[in-house]
């Protein structure tokens, strides 16, 4: 079960970011659903605005991604293009 035996609280809250265990994109927390049930909102790469409620079980904290800037690397380059 996903509550706390003991506190009776649940994993994660609104406002959390979150991922989906088999690795998707960063999801928001809208909304707590009885049943250790979260929907979550997340944008797709197209800019579209998504919604699915998720099992707890299904749902990890979002670890982001940090990328170290490089300006002598080849790949930094290529990968910023005109964003630097």
């Amino acid at each position: 079960m996903s509550y706390d035996r003991y506190k009776n609280k649940r994993t994660f809250k609104v406002g959390d970011v979150v991922e989906l265990k088999s690795g998707d994109p960063g999801m928001l927390v809208k909304k707590l659903i009885p049943g250790s049930q979260y929907t979550c909102v997340w944008m797709t790469r197209n800019g579209e605005l998504q919604d699915h409620v998720f099992p707890e079980a299904c749902l990890m904290e979002h670890e982001p991604v940090s990328f170290v800037f490089d300006a002598n690397r080849k790949e930094t380059e290529e990968i910023l293009g005109n964003y630097k």
